[in-house]
């Protein structure tokens, strides 16, 4: 959370390498295998360099592992989804031997959130517009992907469907389960770090006609990019 929203871009640059090297020393030599999956999971998060995006693609070939622990399906794919995200050049090709290793229904579900984080504009409006029809895919298929396609590198790309997702409340509340409605406000108000939107949720907030509970569950969730604009700009550096 720090790394991807409170510092700057120039401050996550010099941080990452460490950071990068830490995970992967401790994935492989702590102690306590429950903090080795720790550390397995944090290099996934963290990576970002071309060094530490090569360790999750070893992790998929077999050329690294972590002493005594079994990549699950869900981490393998979780693996390839930030390869997708970050752009790398071979994520196509571990994206398709994931689809072809994994073909079971779960997979089919995984594959479908790992293509939402492709970085591009026609991609997000693509998924976008699935989002909003409830004859487009599973609800859980959807619910899968909301945070891949707001992943935290690709804000510029996703703000424009910041007041979108915001308008659609009112229908997620009455076409979807209870609990989607809460990681949709999730995902899409945190994968953004500005000013711009923030000022567009609390533009969204001054509208009377607001449910009260929607307006609640607004704030809280706001309260997060509040605090990340306001840290950003105590510590631009």
């Amino acid at each position: 959370t720090a790394l991807h929203r409170y510092v700057s871009d120039q401050a996550r640059r010099q941080l990452v390498p460490g950071l990068e090297k830490l995970a992967a020393e401790q994935m492989t030599q702590s102690a306590d295998v429950n903090l080795r999956i720790v550390w397995l999971r944090a290099l996934q998060e963290l990576a970002e360099t071309p060094l530490g995006l090569g360790q999750l693609k070893n992790l998929l070939n077999g050329r690294l592992w972590v002493p005594g622990v079994e990549l699950r399906a869900l981490d393998r794919w979780n693996l390839v989804t930030t390869l997708v995200a970050l752009g790398d050049p071979e994520a196509a090709g571990y994206f398709n031997e994931e689809r072809q290793r994994d073909p079971s229904g779960d997979g089919i579900k995984y594959a479908y959130a790992a293509a939402a984080a492709h970085p591009d504009a026609d991609t997000k409006a693509r998924f976008f517009e699935d989002y909003l029809r409830t004859d487009s895919h599973p609800e859980d298929w959807i619910e899968q992907s909301l945070y891949p396609f707001n992943s935290w590198n690709q804000s510029e790309l996703t703000a424009m469907y910041l007041k979108q997702a915001l308008d659609a409340l009112p229908q997620i509340k009455t076409d979807r389960k209870i609990f989607f409605l809460q990681n949709w406000l999730d995902a899409f108000i945190y994968g953004q770090q500005s000013p711009a939107a923030r000022d567009e949720v609390h533009r969204y907030l001054t509208k009377a006609e607001i449910d009260k509970d929607l307006r609640l569950k607004i704030l809280e969730t706001v309260d997060e990019l509040d605090r990340t604009v306001a840290i950003r700009r105590r510590f631009p550096n």
